[in-house]
């Protein structure tokens, strides 16, 4: 199954930009200080000499992709520091009084920005990000040594195509499962490789009451509309605005859904997240890479859990694809007055060296060269007797092409099927509704900014 169009990039409006502000703030958390300036004779300072310059403070500001002030300190300030005595990094976290068009307006936006794919289309519709295709030239940086597709997916988010951003690392999906249930039901572990109809399958035998406890088989955790991302699925059509919703690779992620759902006592109970690391009822979870951490914590708090991890299960039309990219990256702010210097920061945090011990750390490099994935984890103690091959050798999904309008889309698929696996409505009838209310939302955002 191929779904592939031209790609066009419109300027985002008002209302749209809140929409992506929101899913954006989301996932932000703290308060931060403002940055201190540095002399101003070491604003263009070039890598070569930057070791040698005064001192250089920068400001990091984090927006839509979440960085711990531990895993700041470890992964950027510590190599920062090692080669660059002289620059100190200090980390400013989103808040509701330090959004990016807040920023922006009273000219106090950090010198480089920590966030995800939306926040390269918010900021560059604030025309607030400098392109940094001149840099990677200058500092001799191969653009090449990126995923491809990470990188692909920042251009796109460009109206002139411009690479507004490098991958930092790579967000992933997993089957994260509970060995113990498996264990207790005497059912086979899951396995690298399954389609869909398989795990739900095998989620369907370990669906069983036992000693007064509900286990529940399988469950999506951050929504169904992932599964769309390894069908490359759009939801818009980038050339007539017009949905794309009701399209038979929609289809295919709603049938599963009603897959899992058509189990018999698999649905209710607490959310995937929580029934899978705290209530320890569910069997199979598909959520990203960031339960690892989690993980992680658990265990150095005394909690450990008996888990594995297998390759995300995957389409037959589309076998062995990950989810669509959902990289964390870097920018610089184009009022920066340390541009040359924070870009060295950038070329150190992309180097061979930073990039595989971070993701011994639990990040996945945004790197091509498998080598860099090679020790995934092995810093990690929870990851000890866990099989770390199906982080290393996973495989991104192309992105569909982009649309202005994807987030208003997007929107309708979880009430669609929620509709469809209530059994209100078939899932025809279900798509074409969802397509529908999108087609509306486009029509009054248009016609709104006339």
């Amino acid at each position: 199954m191929n779904f592939t169009g031209k790609k066009v990039r419109h300027k985002v409006s008002p209302a749209i930009t809140a929409l992506i502000l929101i899913a954006a703030l989301a996932t932000g958390c703290g308060q931060g200080n403002s940055a201190t300036e540095a002399p101003a004779s070491s604003s263009t300072a070039s890598s070569a000499n930057l070791a040698a310059a005064g001192p250089i403070e920068l400001s990091v500001y984090q927006t839509s992709a979440n960085i711990s002030d531990e895993e700041f300190e470890r992964l950027m300030v510590e190599p920062v520091k090692r080669k660059y005595p002289n620059i100190t990094l200090q980390l400013i976290h989103t808040a509701p009084d330090k959004k990016p068009e807040q920023l922006v307006a009273s000219g106090t936006l950090p010198d480089l920005i920590f966030g995800s794919q939306i926040s390269v289309e918010v900021l560059s519709d604030l025309d607030a990000v400098l392109d940094l295709t001149p840099y990677l030239k200058k500092d001799n940086v191969n653009a090449d040594a990126f995923d491809a597709v990470a990188m692909d997916a920042i251009r796109a988010r460009s109206p002139k195509n411009q690479l507004l951003a490098l991958p930092f690392s790579l967000n992933f999906g997993l089957l994260y499962y509970n060995k113990d249930i498996f264990d207790q039901l005497a059912v086979p572990y899951p396995k690298s490789g399954m389609t869909w109809e398989e795990a739900v399958q095998l989620g369907a035998k370990v669906t069983r009451t036992v000693g007064g406890t509900q286990y529940r088989g399988i469950n999506v955790d951050a929504g169904f509309s992932r599964l769309g991302g390894q069908l490359s699925l759009p939801t818009v059509d980038p050339q007539s605005n017009k949905p794309l919703l009701s399209s038979e690779g929609w289809k295919r992620v709603f049938d599963v859904k009603k897959m899992m759902s058509d189990i018999p006592g698999n649905t209710g109970g607490p959310a995937a997240k929580d029934a899978f690391l705290k209530d320890r009822s569910l069997a199979m979870l598909i959520s990203p890479g960031a339960r690892i951490g989690e993980i992680e914590e658990m265990f150095q708090q005394g909690n450990a859990m008996n888990w594995g991890i297998a390759s995300l299960p995957s389409f037959k039309e589309a076998p062995g694809k990950g989810f669509g990219p959902d990289t964390h990256l870097l920018m610089i702010s184009n009022k920066s007055k340390y541009k040359d210097a924070a870009f060295s920061i950038i070329a150190l945090l992309s180097s061979e060296a930073a990039q595989t011990e971070m993701n011994k750390g639990g990040r996945l490099s945004g790197l091509k060269d498998k080598k860099t994935r090679t020790g995934f984890g092995a810093n990690l103690k929870s990851m000890k007797d866990v099989d770390a091959g199906p982080i290393i050798n996973y495989v991104t999904a192309q992105e569909a092409p982009w649309s202005q309008y994807y987030e208003l889309a997007k929107k309708q698929v979880e009430p669609a099927l929620n509709k469809a696996v209530s059994g209100s409505v078939d899932i025809n009838t279900a798509l074409r509704e969802a397509d529908e209310l999108a087609s509306k939302a486009i029509a009054e955002e248009i016609n709104g900014n006339k």
